[in-house]
């Protein structure tokens, strides 16, 4: 999907890539009080993550309380940095594509089209894809 992005295919349905100024303009700037929130945000968030690994679903997050407080710790020293790094990577173009983060059967749909008259079987099979969450 990135590499079609990257060559146009999907033009026609959502424009054309925006362009590295329009991105970082997008991005809010980083700030002391945007790398506090983000922290605050998502420490909540990684918290909620492992609270549920170790009391509502221990038998399907095989993870130790070690593990997953070792990952918060690395978690809580990156988190003050996602904006600058968002903000980074948004005035990169080339680190910048249309992906589907969740990209399984049940976000997508198939339907046949008639083909062109090159086409053996007289069909080709198209897919569409739903739940692009931002």
């Amino acid at each position: 999907m990135a590499a079609a992005d990257k060559r146009g295919r999907f033009d026609h349905i959502f424009g054309p890539c925006p362009s590295p100024a329009e991105i970082a303009r997008s991005v809010p700037a980083d700030s002391k009080a945007r790398r506090t929130m983000t922290s605050r945000i998502n420490l909540e968030r990684i918290d909620d993550m492992i609270m549920f690994a170790l009391e509502y679903a221990p038998n399907l997050v095989k993870i130790d309380r070690p593990t997953l407080q070792r990952s918060r710790k690395e978690f809580e020293e990156m988190a003050p940095y996602f904006s600058a790094a968002k903000r980074y990577i948004a005035n990169k173009a080339e680190l910048f594509t249309l992906s589907h983060v969740n990209l399984q059967i049940d976000n997508a749909w198939f339907w046949r089209t008639e083909g062109d008259a090159d086409d053996a079987a007289g069909v080709h099979l198209e897919c569409g894809l739903l739940d692009w969450y931002n």
